[in-house]
């Protein structure tokens, strides 16, 4: 890409303009090199424009700052007269602006995922099946939204037949213009639930935030949606639809469905698939993944045969691993109602063999319906008929309340005010040969109570 396309792109004025060859876009200066374009973004901790000086002498070819700053920069201006500068309204709607652009350079199929749970189990799969045969760009993470997205597009090039896209929200107008700026050729929504209700406020609201992807899909575009989902059969994008889920209206159906121990397995049509992974909820989202196969002209059988193969890559979502005397099962990275549900049912296969133990902290960005729906996912835990709850936090104490009014003894119920608490607790909770299931909003860190787990 060079300048002259930046400016296209952005619709930028400029001071020191000459066309020359960027080699990428940087908002770090910590991790810029030579030749790339460096644009100002203010994020919650920093403002890019205060690192625009260090930029420069990093190597940058050009730098994208705001027009709120511009005045502030004259003298830069000046003292760089070899060094482009593209002013905008905005740098963060710029870098999204410059990555549509890329994005539109190239005609392979853009698959976008979201969804209110499994969005990035769902990308990982995709990217596996799509994986076998020809070569995926895909989000690495969770870098889902208006950073993150246009980052991963912006590493399109011409040897990617193909690229998977996750995408997330938790404010109304952010799956519009993420898809905006992919132009998906496939729209995946993986379920509607109790999600960032904070910010989108209602089940209803989540709904019409993630539908706004579909409406980003041209005719000839597929929608691949789960046919299990009430709300979702009443979708009504103006593409191709494909249902996946295990209703007999679905395109995509899984049939003799079961979940293990140590897997899952189901059949489409005559074949069977068999996967590592825990959880009934990943029959979903592995037909999900076939379901985009399927549309990309992916054989069954070839399919079936990737997902006995693929593993598990992400370490703090249902994953399961051996401690000294016991097991985990760390599915620490984040947590809403919908997760916290699937997450309980992913335990019902161990019950037979040992004590199941579910930890769980705070689950945040629920608004004002915060309490009730912790209380019912305590319900849940007790009707599950789970040995042993550990709640930490002060909403997740609701938790606890819930698994007491659903019948669940009272000696087998712990709570903690803090982390900190719970963990010097535990050794004295777990038992020689329990499962323990590790569960809550990433930013509790439940992770550090897996790894005081460990040390038990």
């Amino acid at each position: 890409m060079d300048t002259a396309a930046l400016v296209l792109a952005t619709g930028a004025r400029t001071h020191n303009f000459k066309n020359i060859k960027i080699s990428r876009i940087a908002i770090d200066s910590r991790t810029l090199h030579r030749g790339d374009c460096f644009i100002a973004i203010k994020g919650d901790r920093f403002d890019g424009h205060d690192f625009v000086v260090l930029a420069a002498r990093a190597g940058a070819r050009c730098v994208i700052i705001s027009n709120r700053f511009a005045g502030r920069y004259k003298r830069f201006i000046a003292e760089h007269r070899d060094l482009p500068v593209l002013i905008v309204p905005d740098t963060l709607r710029a870098l999204g602006d410059i990555a549509h652009y890329h994005r539109m350079r190239f005609s392979v199929p853009v698959i976008a995922i979201t969804g209110s749970s499994g969005k990035t189990t769902v990308k990982e799969l995709t990217s596996h099946l799509l994986g076998g045969s020809c070569t995926v760009l895909k989000t690495e993470g969770t870098r889902n939204n208006l950073i993150g997205l246009p980052l991963t597009l912006l590493g399109m090039n011409n040897t990617h037949d193909a690229c998977v896209l996750e995408m997330g929200t938790n404010v109304p107008g952010e799956i519009q213009r993420l898809a905006e700026i992919a132009a998906p050729t496939i729209g995946v929504i993986t379920n509607i639930g109790p999600s960032h209700l904070e910010g989108l406020g209602s089940i209803r609201n989540v709904f019409k935030e993630k539908s706004c992807l579909l409406h980003a899909l041209a005719p000839a575009s597929w929608a691949v949606l789960n046919g299990d989902d009430a709300l979702l059969r009443k979708a009504h994008p103006h593409c191709r639809i494909s249902y996946f889920g295990v209703d007999r209206a679905c395109h995509v159906r899984g049939l003799a469905v079961k979940a293990a121990h140590d897997g899952i397995s189901f059949t489409v049509g005559r074949i069977p698939f068999t996967m590592g992974l825990l959880g009934m909820h990943n029959i979903a989202n592995a037909l999900a993944g076939i379901g985009v196969g399927r549309i990309l002209g992916l054989d069954m059988k070839s399919m079936a045969k990737r997902l006995k193969d693929y593993e598990n890559p992400l370490s703090n979502r249902l994953f399961r691993m051996k401690a000294n005397r016991f097991s985990i099962i760390n599915d620490s990275y984040n947590a809403n109602p919908l997760s916290f549900k699937t997450a309980v049912q992913s335990l019902i296969p161990f019950k037979r063999m040992c004590r199941c133990v579910i930890i769980s902290s705070d689950m945040l960005e629920l608004g004002v319906h915060a309490k009730k729906l912790h209380r019912e996912c305590g319900r849940i835990v007790a009707g599950a008929g789970i040995g042993c709850l550990v709640t930490v936090g002060k909403l997740a104490g609701h938790i606890s309340q819930g698994a007491v009014l659903g019948g669940m003894d009272r000696e087998n119920i712990y709570h903690f005010r803090s982390r900190e608490e719970a963990e010097r607790s535990l050794p004295d909770i777990i038992k020689n040969g329990d499962m323990v299931l590790v569960k809550g909003s990433r930013t509790t860190r439940m992770e550090n109570i897996v790894e005081a787990l460990k040390r038990i």
